[in-house]
């Protein structure tokens, strides 16, 4: 018996060092690489509104449950464009999430 827990993790805004530029102008994320440890159940987005779930099941035989991931996790995302380009994860099953790394790929514009 365990109580149900969601996991949250959300990015700090994106900056570059020695860029002034970049931190006023518009950026999106349409794709995110999370490196993980033994994980499965990853929710990624740009909000906790609009969350995408990777698709894990690989090569498991039928009625065998999904082997958890030791690697990368690389997920294209629903794109918009703000000021911040905060990245949102999200684990609400009873799974475990181990998160090494975030790679985001962040797209600047005007």
């Amino acid at each position: 018996i365990g109580l149900p827990i969601t996991a949250d993790f959300e990015t700090l805004d994106l900056t570059l060092q020695n860029n002034q530029a970049f931190l006023g102008s518009k950026k999106r994320i349409n794709q995110v690489v999370v490196i993980c440890q033994e994980s499965r159940g990853i929710f990624a987005g740009p909000d906790a509104d609009h969350l995408d779930e990777f698709k894990q099941r690989a090569g498991e035989d039928y009625g065998e449950p999904i082997e958890l991931l030791t690697g990368r996790a690389e997920m294209e995302i629903q794109c918009q464009w703000d000021s911040f380009g905060r990245l949102f994860i999200r684990q609400s099953d009873p799974l475990p999430l181990t998160i090494l790394g975030v790679m985001p790929n962040v797209q600047s514009g005007g």
